[in-house]
């Protein structure tokens, strides 16, 4: 809340700063005020659908996501192509008055609308009932080992997420150094590259929850197979993903924006962006597990060398000290993502799963009989057990059959 108070009320001296014109500056700092709302909103959202996960029903928040999206889009579509502009600009007889402020707007209203429906619908089917008393008939504060582990999870992802996305901004400055085309281009790149984080989020969010969940459940080759099987397809992912940019980089430049000037500064990234997809994957795979090993200090403390000690001196070197353009600050974001993804990967493959198994299980005061989801390797043992039965079975029938056949044969002699 602080951040977001702090960007409401500083956008348009941000702006001015890079030299974006007080027009922009104006608009950016109108629609900052609004849009916070709406990320607060969203928060709140994803902090209550997060449960859904839990409970195996990410397929309802992954549709409830996907419609949303595409509301947004139909609704924004809409509201540009007939009503775009300013209050000033007068086309076709039409007074054109949806600028980026009733956009935002707009998105907020959609934003609340979406969160209610699915809260309403979470609790009409019970998905949230098993959390209900913990959520609003308690005071949770007083459990203090789960506020313990609360806080020693969530300090260390919030410092890594506050440290990579403080990275993204800090690298607009440098580029509002090489000029305002470059950081508009850096604009869509950075919508570009939140594509490309989307596409190898939900693999990375599912394989952390089989992983821990083995983890939990002391079953550590489990949880090392799954871990090694989503390393697998986040890699597979990623080139998928690369190999498609740059079969439709051109066109994809081209759909972004009509300045000439700024598809030229995207094309000119695509080879660089497309090695970048690559190990961003690798890197946010590799993240996710290490972290679903209850390691999240140690995810910190890489990402930040990584990200304050190699990508941000390495860019200011290549703007300040040698007056690159974008595509040395591109580069060395793909040189900071390749570094975190092999250490990171070099952890994962070093790590001692018995030990991290027993680690998880003391953390969370359970054992691996208590877990949830044990229904699942409950069946698993009754079937090792029914062939453990079956293989007795077959063993008495043979000592039988040959003890019978000893005995006619003595009963022959």
């Amino acid at each position: 809340i602080p951040t977001l108070g702090f960007w409401g009320y500083n956008m348009e001296q941000v702006l001015l700063w890079m030299g974006l014109g007080e027009e922009i500056a104006s608009l950016g700092q109108g629609f900052a005020r609004v849009v916070i709302f709406q990320y607060l909103v969203e928060g709140v959202a994803d902090g209550v659908f997060v449960l859904l996960d839990i409970m195996d029903q990410e397929e309802f928040k992954g549709r409830l996501n996907l419609v949303e999206g595409l509301f947004r889009l139909a609704v924004t579509a809409i509201l540009l192509m007939n009503w775009g502009g300013t209050a000033t600009d007068v086309k076709g007889g039409k007074e054109r008055v949806v600028d980026l402020v009733v956009l935002a707007s707009v998105w907020l209203w959609i934003s609340l609308l979406f969160f209610m429906f699915g809260l309403v619908y979470s609790l009409k089917q019970g998905w949230l009932r098993p959390f209900l008393t913990g959520m609003v008939d308690s005071m949770a504060l007083k459990n203090k080992i789960a506020v313990k582990n609360v806080v020693h999870t969530a300090l260390p992802l919030a410092l890594g997420s506050f440290l990579a996305y403080g990275e993204w901004e800090v690298l607009t400055v440098f580029i509002a150094h090489i000029g305002p085309a470059e950081v508009a281009t850096w604009g869509l790149l950075g919508t570009l590259w939140s594509v490309f984080e989307a596409g190898t989020e939900g693999l990375g969010e599912a394989a952390a929850i089989r992983v821990a969940y083995h983890l939990g459940k002391n079953n550590p080759a489990g949880a090392e197979m799954a871990a090694h099987k989503s390393l697998l397809l986040g890699c597979l992912l990623g080139l998928f993903f690369t190999s498609l940019f740059y079969i439709l980089g051109e066109s994809i430049c081209v759909w972004m924006t009509s300045d000439v000037v700024l598809q030229n500064l995207l094309v000119d990234l695509i080879p660089i962006v497309g090695m970048g997809n690559i190990t961003m994957t690798l890197a946010m795979m590799s993240w996710s597990i290490v972290g679903a090993q209850g390691r999240y200090r140690l995810v910190m403390l890489v990402i930040m060398m990584c990200s304050w000690g190699l990508t941000i001196p390495v860019s200011a070197i290549a703007v300040y000290g040698l007056n690159f353009d974008l595509q040395g600050v591109v580069g060395s974001v793909v040189i900071g993502y390749g570094t975190a993804g092999l250490l990171l990967n070099y952890i994962l493959i070093r790590s001692d799963w018995t030990r991290l198994s027993k680690i998880v299980q003391e953390l969370n005061g359970f054992d691996g009989d208590d877990s949830i989801g044990s229904n699942e390797e409950d069946e698993d043992e009754v079937m090792m057990d029914n062939k453990r039965a079956r293989r007795q079975e077959i063993g008495e029938s043979h000592s039988i059959s040959s003890k019978s056949s000893s005995t006619d044969d003595n009963d022959d002699n």
